[in-house]
């Protein structure tokens, strides 16, 4: 679900095997830093995963959630090959997540 509450949208609810997701994010072939905005009532890991042309893995890293009541960052460096790579993130754990902003720097 997307929410909107005092001006700033998020998606809200994502639970257990749910996935987030962007098509066509362009990449350089240069090393990257992905900054996620997140707070939650969770205990689990995010699947940070990217994939080629033909959905083949690209690229995958790990994040551990742990529940945090206010928004806070978490960060992961990201490689992808140059092109146009999906982005998902995939939850795995228990209680629910929510996820604000994303930054690829």
């Amino acid at each position: 679900f997307v929410v909107v509450e005092q001006g700033e949208g998020y998606v809200t609810h994502i639970t257990d095997t749910g996935v987030v997701g962007w098509r066509y994010l362009t990449f350089d072939g240069w090393e990257r830093t992905l900054s996620l905005r997140v707070r939650g009532t969770c205990k689990g890991t995010l699947e940070v995963y990217l994939t080629d042309e033909n959905d083949q893995p690209a690229g995958t890293g790990f994040l551990e959630l742990n529940e945090e009541a206010n928004w806070s960052w978490i960060t992961l460096p990201l490689a992808a090959a140059a092109g146009d790579h999906p982005l998902r993130l995939m939850y795995r754990g228990e209680g629910v997540w929510e996820l604000a902003e994303v930054r690829i720097q």
